[in-house]
């Protein structure tokens, strides 16, 4: 009997794991093109020494899930977005193969690619103490502070 993949895309920056939905049947896709268009947001500070590891996951029973494909990024390599112009999207080459590198190299397998846009915004401040005894709650990013105004 043929089973129809349960895809989904698990994300890991840091100690912060996000995943999006199970890529659903959808009339004008093939179920071995999975398509999910969601958007992930994590919180990284500075120095970005951080790694985005990225798997495409398929929930083969009740609690199992089987890696499909892998992909592991420098999040410092990541575009930084300056303005509000929507940043390129890009291929990235899935890794099926899960052993060492000489193995990898030595297996012949199918790949596969995930199609994505990743951008980083340092427009953000982050309160990591009560807002009642902040004393910096200005954007990071200084564009986006507002103009000072003086009265004389």
């Amino acid at each position: 009997m043929m089973r129809f993949p349960e895809l989904f895309v698990k994300v890991q920056v840091g100690n912060q794991i996000m995943r999006t939905k199970t890529a659903g049947p959808n009339p004008n896709r093939s179920m071995i093109n999975p398509y999910w268009s969601e958007e992930l947001m994590f919180v990284v500070a500075e120095p970005i020494e951080d790694f985005l590891f990225l798997s495409v996951e398929d929930r083969v029973g009740p609690g199992r899930e089987e890696a499909v494909g892998r992909v592991m990024l420098p999040v410092a390599a990541i575009e930084r977005r300056h303005d509000d112009k929507q940043v390129v999207s890009r291929w990235f080459n899935l890794d099926n193969h899960f052993g060492n590198a000489v193995e990898s190299k030595l297996v012949a397998r199918f790949g596969s690619k995930i199609h994505l846009r990743l951008s980083l915004d340092g427009g953000y401040h982050v309160l990591d103490e009560s807002t009642m005894y902040s004393s910096d709650v200005r954007p990071t990013a200084k564009q986006l502070w507002k103009p000072s105004y003086w009265c004389s």
